[in-house]
């Protein structure tokens, strides 16, 4: 099981000490560079430093690191390479670790800043401390902790299949960087380290699908392993939304691991089927107001919220097939249409709420929906829906 931990007192004294004296690439005594290319442009610098630097955590002294900087420069400009995160490992000889774990955060950063626009949320450069120890509050079973912009990844001896490093350090970068919705009581009362193993990797996939990257770019895993991660992953969340027959507000509600599925599902169903515009909007609208915190049905309505402002939207990576999908519509008429070699596409329950016409359907009632799409092969399709007049009753 995977916890987030705070440290101590005198541990955060020593996190807050070491924030102070950040290590800067002029001054380091021995290192090398890695130019990593498009489409996230990044260097890593990696080496060894004397005396070394003190893990906040442990106490322990490590001597080797690979930091990554990424090009931060807006598209079009000249490059700018600013440091992102700082690997630390006690000694050379796992350095190789710590290169595939600075690649892999490289990724992770590109991927939510093209997507999403964002850089880390507060202090920038995250530091990861890629420890042989345990827990030093005797925890065995935890793999790893986030405190702030610090990472722990402990006892890298023991048995770890590829798959688990990489479900490793996206759950700690999730807690990090991706917005938190909680009020969980298992397995964790934050969601955004489980959606962080999900969201990323789905990226990766999505990338690795369109040729921008390929499985030699992603590290720890083969393509093999990529594929049945998605299986065992990603796709069961988002079959959780897909195939809710109706809104999914009361799986929203539900405090243990299936309510923190069916929101995970939720995020993910958008970024798919709606993509990252309309996932980043979600994302906006579920920041907490101060004193208040964000929950699974508060992200739901902003994702509501979101498609209801919308005068346009598509779903992407539709089958085809005949099968109902399940589809949140606002209420109003709507247009829609569907890419040649459809057959049809059909929105039910018809009644009270929905009446539909052809290629026009009037919501009087918005709600969640049955779309089912035929079409002359069994393909994956996009769908729009064009707002042709407010209120269902027009």
């Amino acid at each position: 099981m995977l916890l987030i931990k705070c440290p101590k007192p005198s541990a955060l004294l020593a996190v807050l000490a070491f924030l102070t004296c950040p290590l800067r690439v002029s001054a380091l005594p021995s290192h090398h560079d890695i130019v990593i290319g498009n489409p996230f442009p990044a260097k890593l610098v990696i080496g060894t430093v004397d005396p070394g630097i003190t893990n906040p955590r442990d106490g322990e002294v490590y001597h080797a690191f690979c930091q990554v900087w990424p090009n931060v420069a807006a598209a079009g400009q000249p490059p700018e390479y600013a440091q992102r995160f700082d690997v630390h490992v006690e000694s050379s000889t796992q350095l190789p670790l710590a290169e595939r774990t600075g690649r892999l955060l490289a990724l992770l950063y590109g991927e939510e800043r093209s997507r999403l626009g964002w850089d880390h949320p507060f202090e920038k450069t995250v530091h990861v401390w890629i420890t042989p120890g345990v827990d030093p509050d005797g925890a065995a079973d935890v793999g790893g902790q986030q405190f702030r912009n610090q990472i722990y990844i402990y006892d890298i001896y023991a048995t770890r299949s590829p798959e688990e490093w990489l479900r490793e350090i996206t759950h700690e970068y999730g807690h990090y960087a991706l917005p938190g919705v909680t009020g969980f009581t298992s397995p964790e009362a934050w969601a955004n380290g489980f959606l962080g193993q999900r969201l990323f990797v789905y990226w990766l996939i999505q990338d690795e699908l369109r040729g921008r990257l390929t499985a030699d770019d992603i590290p720890f895993v083969s393509l093999a392993q990529l594929n049945d991660y998605e299986a065992k992953e990603i796709d069961p969340p988002i079959d959780t939304i897909e195939d809710c027959n109706g809104s999914p507000a009361s799986l929203m509600q539900v405090r243990n691991y299936a309510g923190m599925k069916a929101y995970i599902g939720l995020v993910l169903y958008c970024d798919k089927v709606l993509g990252d515009g309309m996932l980043l909007n979600t994302f906006a609208d579920t920041l907490p107001q101060p004193g208040t915190q964000a929950t699974a049905s508060v992200y739901l309505a902003a994702f509501e919220r979101a498609v209801t402002d919308s005068s346009h939207f598509a779903l992407h990576g539709i089958d085809a097939t005949g099968d109902p999908t399940n589809v949140y519509i606002p209420s109003g008429v709507w247009l829609v249409a569907a890419a040649h070699g459809v057959r049809g596409v059909k929105l039910g329950p018809s009644g009270s709420k929905l009446h539909q016409f052809g290629n026009k359907v009037r919501v009087v009632h918005p709600g969640w929906f049955n779309m089912r799409v035929s079409a002359t092969v069994p393909v994956s399709i996009t769908v729009t829906f064009t707002r042709a007049s407010k209120g269902g009753h027009k």
